[in-house]
């Protein structure tokens, strides 16, 4: 096995790596050069052809959705062209490859307004520039998949969280602000945006048992197969942060503000995880409460010296 993971640099890539280097030690594991552009084919081309991968995982993307409303050039280019540009590169060199495409659960967007819990046959429903970049980029290698050799398999994780997530995201975001409460860094105050919102949160080491699980099936799975990665259950975002400052001894005030709320917010994101259980018997085994003190343990002893 030769297996390419672009994307690894990254928060979900940091712990990919090491398991996939532990499920298959044998294997050559390896990632893009920082100076591979996945909007430079000609660069692109010629480091796949290198690296000449049996199996792919497509992690690299431009996950911010504010900044995709900032930069929605760049993160088309990225997400869309990027990803189009790295299946015809893997085509080229293996073109019998399987090639994962990482998508995201944002791709549902006002899907999520019908109240049911979402499953892979529920409408594509984008609400902003990385839901849409991504969704098109979910539709597009499912066509590739179709019309060449390539094993394509799509998975849409739903919202996941852990230790080294960066701070922009709201579990890491609560946690950095209230360690550095702690540390008399910052005020006593909280600055939050809509804490009515309810989302299904998975840790990350659970989400990437996933990848592991469906890279071991992919030979049983066919080419087109999708699949949702999620907990099933849904969690508020006050009740996230108040988890959160039940493990801190510091009393903190909790502010709204309101350049943190979006304008196409959805009120609550369930996600229908059933057919991956079914049929590669995956299950999230971390609870929010280990995943949320992982995190704040994280930022204790990694709250940069510059906020």
């Amino acid at each position: 096995m030769r297996i390419l993971v672009t994307g690894d640099g990254g928060f979900v890539g940091s712990y990919l790596m090491p398991a996939l280097a532990k499920a298959w030690p044998d294997a050559v594991l390896t990632g893009l050069d920082h100076n591979v552009d996945i909007t430079q084919p000609v660069i692109l081309n010629s480091a796949v052809k290198k690296i000449r991968p049996t199996h792919v995982i497509h992690l690299a993307a431009l996950a911010s959705i504010p900044q995709s409303f900032k930069d929605p050039q760049k993160t088309w280019s990225v997400n869309l062209q990027g990803t189009f540009n790295l299946i015809k590169a893997v085509q080229a060199t293996s073109p019998n490859a399987v090639f994962i495409q990482i998508g995201s659960s944002d791709m549902y967007g006002a899907a999520f307004k019908q109240g049911n819990p979402v499953n892979e046959s529920s409408p594509l429903m984008p609400l902003n520039p990385y839901a849409a970049s991504k969704a098109s980029a979910d539709l597009m290698v499912y066509q590739e998949g179709m019309n060449s050799n390539l094993k394509v398999i799509r998975l849409r994780p739903f919202n996941h969280t852990g230790p080294r997530q960066g701070a922009g995201f709201v579990v890491p975001d609560f946690a950095r602000q209230i360690v550095a409460i702690e540390q008399g860094r910052q005020e006593a105050v909280i600055h939050v945006g809509d804490l009515t919102a309810e989302r299904d949160f998975t840790d990350v080491r659970d989400i990437v048992e996933g990848y592991l699980c469906v890279l071991k099936n992919a030979e049983r799975l066919e080419t087109g197969d999708v699949f949702n990665l999620a907990s099933g259950q849904t969690y508020g975002i006050e009740s996230i942060l108040n988890r959160l400052l039940s493990h801190s001894a510091k009393k903190i005030e909790i502010v709204v503000d309101p350049t943190r709320l979006r304008k196409t917010e959805i009120f609550r994101v369930l996600g229908d995880a059933s057919l991956i259980k079914q049929r590669l018997n995956w299950q999230p085994k971390i609870t929010i409460d280990e995943t949320l003190q992982d995190v704040l343990s994280y930022w204790r002893t990694n709250l940069p010296e510059t906020l």
